[in-house]
């Protein structure tokens, strides 16, 4: 059996490629995302709580027991690597998705702040946060998209990059 060899991701790839197998296999999912905004009991519905809380507990774990791979990435032959050659380690996934997530969400974070400023302006504020965190999100989008080695924000945070495995 051949061994397998990680390649640049998407090199000669058409731009919607790259930004499609990004998106659908970033190990991102709305679960996931909610737990970004829900950090902690959520009295209305418990059952979310449990559903975020495990998604972020995957997303911790599984890239490191899989070395690199979740489910999405192991069915698409792309996987995690850290840019120095070592095995992604639990400070490598924390830095990848919850710093990363909080970067990303910083704007919302920042402006939930200032609610002491009054309703009006405190509503304002967070749907100005909310467009410069979608800002984030898109810019990140298309730095997968355009750059060679295809890494976004959270892999600059996290010192990784996204492969194509190879047999």
């Amino acid at each position: 059996m051949a061994a397998r060899v990680a390649v640049p991701l998407y090199s000669g790839v058409s731009i919607n490629l790259r930004i499609r197998d990004r998106l659908l296999c970033s190990g991102r999912t709305a679960s996931g995302f909610t737990f970004s905004f829900n950090i902690g009991y959520n009295f209305e519905n418990p059952s979310q709580t449990a559903t975020d809380f495990l998604m972020l507990v995957y997303q911790l774990v599984i890239p490191i027991l899989w070395i690199g791979f979740t489910v999405g990435k192991r069915l698409m032959g792309i996987r995690i690597r850290r840019m120095d050659g070592k095995a992604v380690s639990f400070g490598t996934t924390f830095l990848r998705y919850v710093v990363a997530e909080l970067v990303y969400l910083s704007p919302i974070i920042l402006f939930s702040l200032l609610g002491f400023l009054g309703p009006s302006i405190f509503s304002a504020l967070i749907g100005l946060g909310g467009v410069l965190t979608s800002c984030l999100y898109i810019a990140s989008a298309i730095m997968v998209g355009t750059r060679e080695d295809a890494r976004a924000i959270h892999d600059f945070i996290a010192g990784t990059q996204v492969v194509r495995t190879e047999k």
